[in-house]
């Protein structure tokens, strides 16, 4: 992204600037984009591994349980 080149003293048009910017928020997008993707991924697995600890700890505590009662 050159605005400015220094040899023949030009500047870039504010279209050209403004097509610049764009294209780099778009890359910025696709980058936020793909993070959510890993995220929400991640955090289903997490959740997935939560649910069956708390259903193996709720079922070991029974059996501990069951096994003391007389």
């Amino acid at each position: 992204m050159m605005m400015y080149n220094s040899e023949t003293k030009e500047i870039a048009k504010p279209t050209e600037l403004l097509n610049s910017i764009k294209a780099i928020m778009n890359v910025l997008q696709s980058i936020e984009n793909y993070g959510m993707i890993i995220t929400d991924h991640l955090l289903k697995k997490l959740s997935f591994v939560h649910l069956i600890y708390c259903s193996t700890s709720v079922q070991l505590s029974y059996m501990l349980v069951s096994h003391c009662l007389p």
